[in-house]
């Protein structure tokens, strides 16, 4: 009977579903040192809304100085399997602009085979120790863009219109297992070329 109470309650306060609660309640018990509820209905209403509440506010993403919240229908996530080869296999088709962020340039002959394919409105920022590398590549493509950040461990890939990649993996031929998120998203597109891709250029040195 109790728990019914603090279910009803708990639908009462907050939008979430009542099996959500059960959560809650473990909290209050391990807060308690194991002891069941035994607090009167309105301190209980009060404690019940605000566990609810404070848990759904934790569930959710909202744009900040560090980033921006979105909701994708198209996405997909792997691990261990996938290389950017096969992500990038139809770049010949792509008339639209890609952006490069990673750490290292591993491998700069397979780095050479996807660029190849369409060497030209390609923009990469690599981190400074990969400068011989980026070099290499650069006097292979001349068209193609390339800067140096002495920071830089992001590893992203946006592909215009909509393709966007964020990897544990540096761009070229990893050898560890990788994991990789892919989605389909213009408005992520857009934003992360013009709230990271931009930004990240700015503070970084281009190879002439």
């Amino acid at each position: 009977m109790q728990h019914r109470l603090q279910r009803n309650l708990a639908c009462r306060y907050s939008p979430a579903r009542a099996q959500d609660l059960d959560s809650v309640c473990d909290l209050h018990r391990a807060q308690a040192g194991g002891r069941r509820f035994g607090i009167a209905l309105v301190e209980g209403e009060r404690f019940l809304a605000s566990r609810i509440l404070q848990r759904r506010v934790e569930m959710v993403f909202l744009d900040d100085s560090s980033g921006f919240a979105f909701s994708c229908g198209d996405a997909k996530i792997s691990m261990g399997t996938g290389s950017w080869g096969a992500r990038l296999s139809q770049i010949a088709r792509v008339t639209g602009s890609i952006y490069i962020v990673t750490g290292r340039l591993l491998d700069p002959d397979y780095v050479s085979r996807i660029l190849g394919k369409r060497p030209h409105k390609i923009s990469i920022i690599a981190n400074a120790s990969a400068r011989k590398e980026a070099s290499v590549i650069k006097r292979s493509f001349p068209d193609v863009r390339l800067a140096l950040h002495g920071g830089c461990n992001a590893k992203v890939v946006l592909v215009e219109p909509d393709t966007v990649w964020v990897s544990s993996a540096d761009f070229g031929r990893p050898a560890m297992v990788e994991s990789t998120v892919g989605l389909h998203s213009s408005r992520v597109f857009n934003r992360a070329v013009e709230s990271f891709f931009r930004k990240l250029w700015s503070q970084s040195l281009e190879i002439p």
